[in-house]
């Protein structure tokens, strides 16, 4: 079936770059996510000591797809090899793909990304649509 999620990407670990070793940022940021989706089920019947019937299931879905979404980053002379001295958190569109691993309504995920700055720096900054790995949280909205 088809996965629709609210995700937030818990922490990015950005990978290093001439002015700085791998990063690993826990920032603001939010994106949708859809995704093709594989659920798997798992029935158990048993009886209680009393001898009465109890009924198990269990369920767990995997899904893959694209996310994209906003973000902030911090922007400063660090992320900037020197190039910019002032300090702020820049706005970004981020965007990837991942792989989650869910039951109900909240999923676990892992993916790939790549951000871009938003504003006048984005020549500037390092990270300027580099990979990154991400740990996501995503939210079922197509349930």
């Amino acid at each position: 079936s088809v996965d629709i999620d609210l995700t937030t990407i818990l922490l990015k670990y950005r990978f290093h770059r001439p002015a700085l070793p791998g990063q690993l940022n826990s920032n603001f940021n939010a994106a949708f996510y859809i995704g093709f989706r594989r659920d798997y089920f798992r029935f158990r019947d048993s009886k209680d000591p009393l001898g009465n019937r109890i009924r198990e299931m269990h369920h767990f879905e995997v899904d893959a797809g694209p996310f994209a979404g906003i973000g902030a980053t911090a922007i400063n002379p660090s992320t900037t090899a020197g190039r910019v001295a002032e300090e702020y958190d820049g706005v970004l569109f981020q965007k990837g793909i991942a792989v989650f691993i869910g039951s109900s309504r909240f999923s676990l995920g892992l993916g790939l990304g790549f951000d871009g700055l938003l504003n006048h720096h984005r020549h500037e900054w390092i990270y300027q649509e580099k990979p990154y790995i991400g740990l996501l949280i995503g939210l079922n909205l197509s349930n």
